[in-house]
């Protein structure tokens, strides 16, 4: 008994019962690990499986299945190598679906994906390449401090890694485009010292740019009330994005610190946790992300330099009692570092729901006040161009169709669609049969500060079994066809212009951002209009969505583009194009493409 109880002494069993626990939890994390591979390995399988249909990659819902996979093994085993590089492939499953869709909301999924890599996990073999992915995305949009910014961190943190030598050849590219005066935001700047005394008060406003000064939030039993501030009145646009569910607002000419706490976590029925980041070189994004609430109702209202975003329940009445409110301070200006400050915990007794009626909004610099006009105005102006006219007869058919007349036809439809049927406003650069200068087209639509510009054109070629629909955005237009069909819209303009000097023209003016939407609104209507063409006629061909160097897009502020309803010198569509019924289906068309790229560029939450 005696030798027993000695065999079996505290200490032995106290180091029996250690070696259980250790293989106990060891068993546990190999479960877990086992159960994030084997749900990854599914999610590569379709993966996969997609590229191999060109037939699925058209259909967007399939691109989404396959993204939802991967985004299941990063919710439920966030902390595993699965889910490292599972985020990963999401970035690059909606790069991948950019290049089709050419939506821009795509690549700012690719974006949030790619920064999650670099805030969310260790650096890994994956992270050089999600910074220079990021780096591309931002060089193509011409963010040229936002994309140097990435490639110097992937020589920063990872200067051996197989990517840094393709990062330093872009860094040597790019920082002769960033100017002195204005260095990225990574890179300290030499500053004059700023006090920063409680009683005195300091302008955070830095140029022609805003700053972020703190995001205060209250949560209650049926609502969070989410209030930023800002040293000025701000411009903003806002959206709601799926999978997961998310709500964010763009603040336009907004700068962060680099020292700023980028999550802060709720934890409330309705809002998971706030993401605020520096979305590229000139505006922040703040990223609210949802829990799932199928009556959750979303408000966004502005007064003065506070900027409030409510989540509440449709069916919920005046708010209850407010559990905490917590502040966290954010920028204080890019010129002076500031010290922390500590949270506020403050009571409220509650909140009202009714919006407060706006402040006056000090008088600010001229683009300012226009910015803010452009985003508060509620119904979208279009301006609609009718190729040709006057002495300019366009393109001409065999039996006597005039391009111009065309045009001005259908115009005259859309401009009717879009006033009767959505309540849009509607300016025709020509209502009747005048002649107008390509250059002065585009002043129209810039001076009266449109939200899009559509110019309508009929085709021509010849070879005269030809036919079919096409839209163009602004763009070099490398294909042979997408040239002549330029050279012909473009007229005696480009008479006395080489090609090659046409394309440095069109480069120096082109900008990215406008390319984007422009491409967007071109697909949106080339989709309607072939989509609904179809269904009523046969043989409509669809020649998809083309760029070409048309100098009645170039001078254009907003997304601009050029649409080539038919070809007149086809007879069976000079035919039709002669026919009121089809003239009214083409217009009819081209204004659910206009509406559809209106309602997704610039969503009401």
């Amino acid at each position: 008994m005696r030798h027993f109880l000695q065999k079996f002494s505290p200490a032995r069993i106290l180091l029996a019962i250690f070696l259980f626990f250790v293989l106990f939890s060891g068993k546990a994390a190999v479960g877990a690990s086992s159960s994030a591979s084997i749900l990854y390995d599914k999610a590569r399988v379709a993966y996969h499986s997609l590229l191999k249909s060109k037939k699925r990659m058209q259909r967007r819902d399939q691109w989404v299945a396959v993204i939802d996979k991967f985004d299941s093994v990063y919710s439920k085993f966030s902390s595993s190598g699965e889910a490292y590089k599972a985020v990963f492939t999401i970035g690059d499953l909606y790069e991948q679906l950019y290049s089709i869709s050419r939506r821009d909301k795509d690549l700012d999924e690719a974006l949030e994906y790619y920064r999650l890599i670099v805030s969310e996990f260790k650096p890994g073999r994956l992270t050089d390449d999600a910074l220079y992915r990021q780096g591309e995305i931002y060089f193509n949009r011409g963010k040229y401090t936002a994309a140097l910014d990435s490639y110097q961190e992937i020589l920063q943190i990872l200067p051996g890694g197989d990517v840094a030598p393709k990062a330093k050849v872009r860094v040597a590219k790019i920082r002769p485009l960033v100017p002195v005066a204005f260095p990225s935001s990574k890179t300290p700047a030499t500053i004059r010292k700023i006090s920063t005394r409680r009683n005195e008060k300091i302008n955070l406003s830095i140029g022609n740019e805003l700053i972020l000064d703190k995001i205060d939030y209250t949560v209650g039993s049926d609502s969070v009330r989410v209030v930023t501030h800002t040293s000025s009145p701000v411009v903003f646009s806002q959206g709601r994005l799926s999978n997961p569910s998310r709500v964010y607002i763009n603040f336009n000419d907004t700068r962060l610190a680099n020292d700023v706490n980028r999550n802060i976590k709720v934890g409330s029925r309705f809002l998971k946790s706030l993401r605020i980041s520096q979305f590229d070189e000139s505006n922040s994004r703040l990223v609210f992300d949802l829990n799932k609430v199928g009556s959750l109702k979303v408000g966004v209202w502005q007064e003065g330099s506070q900027l409030t975003v409510e989540l509440s329940d449709k069916g919920a009445g005046t708010a209850t009692a407010q559990k905490v409110v917590k502040t966290q301070k954010k920028v204080k200006s890019k010129a002076a570092r500031v010290k922390p400050v500590a949270k506020k915990i403050i009571k409220r007794v509650s909140v009202k729901k009714e919006r407060a009626p706006a402040k006056r909004i000090p008088v600010r610099r001229a683009s300012r006040e226009r910015a803010l006009k452009a985003v508060n105005k509620k119904v979208p102006l279009i301006v609609v161009d009718a190729g040709h006219g006057g002495k300019d007869l366009g393109a001409r058919g065999e039996r006597g169709l005039k391009e111009k007349d065309v045009n001005l036809d259908i115009a005259l439809r859309l401009k009717d669609i879009l006033q009767s049927r959505y309540k849009y406003k509607v300016i025709l650069t020509r209502s009747d049969d005048t002649f107008i200068p390509l250059p002065g087209r585009g002043k129209i639509a810039n001076d009266n500060e449109a939200d899009v510009f559509v110019s309508v054109h009929a085709n021509a070629a010849q070879r005269h079994a030809a036919h079919g629909i096409e839209t163009y955005y602004l763009g070099a237009g490398h294909s042979e066809d997408a040239k002549k069909t330029a050279a012909r819209e473009n007229g005696e303009l480009v008479k006395s212009v080489k090609d090659g000097q046409v394309q440095e023209i069109l480069a120096s003016l082109i900008s990215t951002t406008k390319i984007n939407d422009s491409s967007r609104l071109a697909s949106s209507i080339q989709n309607e209009l072939y989509q609904s063409m179809r269904k009523k006629y046969s043989g409509i061909k669809d020649l998809g969505v083309k760029e070409g160097p048309f100098f009645v897009l170039h001078d254009t502020d907003m997304p601009s583009v050029l649409v080539e309803v038919g070809f007149v010198t086809n007879k069976k569509e000079e035919k039709r194009l002669k026919q009121s019924s089809y003239l009214h289906t083409l217009a009819s068309s081209i204004a659910k493409g206009i509406v559809e790229f209106v309602q997704e560029n610039d969503p009401m939450i």
